[in-house]
């Protein structure tokens, strides 16, 4: 069975063999991953090098 198809992620689940359930959620370009490790927010993000 594929445990991503009983993930709460709001965007991506991606597979992992070293997570507790099986997978771990993640966001696309441009959103952040929530303290809850469930949910994607609107973000920005700024890089900058020294």
């Amino acid at each position: 069975t594929n445990p991503c198809q009983q993930s709460r992620c709001t965007q991506l689940c991606l597979l992992s063999h070293v997570a507790s359930l099986g997978y771990t959620c993640s966001c696309s370009t441009g959103f952040y991953l929530e303290q809850d490790q469930i949910t994607c927010s609107k973000g920005f993000f700024f890089f900058f090098s020294l």
